[in-house]
């Protein structure tokens, strides 16, 4: 029997490591990232969306979004996210909507192309954040959000980028 790798740890809070580095306060950060990055470059953020469509969930996103254990497919929208034009992404995103809620005001969220997420579930009514937690992806840190939006959840992950974490918040 061969040795299997660890999955990679699930932090409920963000893990001491990281308690006293400017990433901390990026990972905790409550309110639209997009409106965050936007103000840290004083640039509109550039959205290069990647893949935009159904797609199965993952045992983590149905646990997350407390769906029943079986399999689920969902609207998943991932993109890269730019602070600054011509420079590498500093985010890359990945955001699961349940089929119920791609109807009425929801129904922006099956269009998004190159719409920052921020501009329409920060809207009023605003988004409420439901529960988060962080893990060490191979491309660097993650923070899952779950948002209760117009009383339903929806699942936004952001990978914060090497190159953007090491320019900017080393």
């Amino acid at each position: 029997m061969q040795n299997q790798p660890m999955p990679p740890k699930i932090f409920s809070h963000l893990p001491n490591e990281l308690h006293h580095t400017k990433l901390a306060s990026w990972l905790v950060a409550n309110g639209s990232l997009t409106a965050k990055i936007e103000q840290f470059s004083a640039q509109k953020l550039i959205v290069k969306p990647t893949f935009e469509g159904r797609q199965m969930l993952t045992l983590p996103e149905i646990k997350q979004l407390q769906l029943p254990m079986r399999p689920h497919s969902a609207w998943v929208r991932e993109s890269l996210l730019f602070g600054k034009a011509g420079e590498s992404a500093w985010i890359k995103a990945r955001s699961v909507f349940g089929f119920h809620i791609l109807s009425g005001k929801g129904r922006k969220l099956a269009n998004l192309g190159q719409c920052p997420i921020g501009y329409v579930i920060f809207a009023r009514p605003c988004a409420v954040l439901v529960n988060r937690h962080y893990q060490l992806t191979a491309d660097g840190w993650q923070r899952q959000s779950v948002y209760r939006w117009y009383g339903k959840h929806l699942l936004i992950s952001e990978i914060f980028l090497s190159d953007f974490v090491d320019k900017y918040l080393s």
